[in-house]
């Protein structure tokens, strides 16, 4: 029953459109007069990315003078600069690392089922504290909290995937920052298994069938 109510919530809470192409973010601070929509019209983004990226909004969505908002900046034809994430990073999109020191159980697994999908993978808690590690070079776009998965990390990386790892009880890393492959970037305590998903792009793909297993 446990399982089961995890699973629901992990559906609901799908990652699947958090990372369109996302560059990094920026701190807007609400001006007199701001709305929502004036603000997603100033920075060509949606009233739902602002929504997505600020979950105190779903809550409360007025806006306050000088209160501060987490703005995506999204990868355009003009600003993509390869340079940036990890020129060094060639893999192939079968060989990305496992993302623990050691190999887990999977609790739940990847789904396509339409009825019940499940976009990545959870697995086992561990019976002590363990260290999560980049899949493989990139940067470090997103860190944020989210119901239902806790503290997350979303990687981008070299060709357009996207690496995402949750219910970290430790964060390693900073948004913005570089990561080469195989770097320690969180850790998982014992309350909680790694949740871990990889896109290209924005479709999500089955871990278990592009990364090295163990």
């Amino acid at each position: 029953m446990k399982s089961f109510f995890l699973f629901i919530i992990l559906f609901l809470l799908s990652f699947t459109g958090l990372i369109a192409e996302i560059l990094h973010f920026k701190s807007y601070q609400v001006q007199s007069k701001d709305t929502l929509f004036s603000i997603s019209q100033k920075f060509k983004i949606t009233t739902k990315d602002i929504y997505r990226w600020n979950e105190k909004k779903i809550k409360d969505p007025r806006l306050f003078v000088g209160e501060s908002l987490r703005i995506p900046v999204f990868k355009t034809s003009e600003s993509i600069q390869t340079k940036n994430l990890v020129q060094n990073s060639q893999q192939t999109s079968t060989n990305f690392l496992y993302p623990l020191e050691t190999k887990s159980k999977i609790e739940i697994d990847f789904s396509n089922i339409s009825y019940a999908p499940h976009k990545g993978v959870l697995f086992h808690s561990p019976s002590q504290t363990e260290n999560v590690l980049s899949i493989d070079s990139g940067k470090v776009v997103a860190i944020d909290y989210m119901d239902g998965y806790g503290n997350y990390i979303i990687m981008q990386h070299y060709g357009g995937f996207y690496s995402i790892y949750g219910n970290l009880s430790k964060v390693l890393v900073i948004e913005g920052q570089t990561v080469s492959r195989g770097n320690r970037i969180g850790n998982i305590s014992k309350e909680k298994g790694l949740y871990f998903q990889i896109s290209n792009k924005d479709k999500p793909l089955n871990p278990m069938e592009v990364i090295r297993n163990g």
